[in-house]
């Protein structure tokens, strides 16, 4: 009789410490698929590795409208957004995402490129210059130290200047030319809306271009626009010296090449008449 009671109370003891012990199991198992959970953005991330762009947009915002914490809900948000937007081309929703985004989270650190973002998707899916240029100057704006900010200032100038808001354009090139990786571009697009009233500013702005160019083409363009400006100031002496100049120093670029000719020739019929 005692040995019966003792095995009925081990089983029952059994019993019970193997449901805790499952309780316990699926507790931990709920947890570390939650929300809370410190993997919880690990998941959408590996789908993202794998191609699922899909699968893991819709995982993202399940997070990010969760009730995880606000730097998960923040983060799982932009994941979703940027996933959209670089490796899908449903314009409509990446658009919402990212607006959603920087409804919720306008102080993020990632709202600057979320704007950089939104301006890509105005331009380049919707040809909307106008919505892309401050979208771009906005992202430039909100972080002046990102290593993107010049390429930002600098698009927001060329979609200024391509809805023909000259003024807009050279404040955002201006901005763009404190920064090594654009400067000779933005200085080469400061000589181009200088040149038609302000040569001398013009030949000045290729002058800078000239130096802050990193490529051969760079250096050419800079040139030319330099060139340009004397013949505007009817400079023309200075001018051939300059594409002389540029021949001297090893710059065999067929239009810089092709111009020199022509100017000589004109000089030289000039001279002769």
């Amino acid at each position: 009789m005692l040995i019966k009671n003792w095995n009925n109370t081990e089983v029952r003891y059994l019993g019970l410490g193997a449901m805790k012990t499952l309780a316990v199991s699926g507790l931990l198992v709920a947890w570390w698929c939650g929300p809370l959970s410190p993997v919880v953005l690990d998941r959408p991330a590996m789908q993202v590795a794998k191609g699922d762009f899909e699968e893991a947009i819709v995982d993202y915002k399940q997070v990010a409208h969760g009730w995880g914490t606000d730097s998960v809900r923040e983060e799982a948000s932009w994941r979703a957004a940027q996933t959209s937007a670089i490796a899908t081309t449903d314009t409509h929703r990446t658009l919402g995402l990212l607006r959603e985004f920087l409804s919720e989270w306008p102080n993020s650190n990632w709202a600057s490129e979320a704007n950089a973002l939104l301006a890509d998707q105005y331009q380049v899916a919707l040809s909307d210059m106008g919505r892309a240029a401050d979208s771009f100057r906005t992202a430039a704006q909100m972080d002046p130290d990102h290593m993107q900010a010049g390429d930002w200032w600098l698009r927001a100038g060329e979609a200024y200047w391509a809805m023909g808001k000259r003024a807009e354009a050279a404040s955002a090139f201006e901005s763009a030319t404190p920064f090594p990786d654009v400067a000779g571009r933005a200085w080469l697009a400061l000589g181009r809306i200088h040149l038609k009233d302000d040569p001398s500013l013009a030949y000045e702005d290729f002058g800078m271009a000239l130096d802050h160019a990193n490529t051969d083409s760079g250096r050419s363009l800079a040139r030319l626009g330099a060139v340009t400006a004397l013949e505007r100031l009817q400079k023309w002496h200075a001018a051939l010296a300059e594409l002389d100049a540029a021949i001297e120093d090893g710059d065999q670029d067929i239009a810089i090449v092709r111009r020199r000719h022509r100017m000589r020739a004109a000089y030289q019929m000039h001279e002769g008449g």
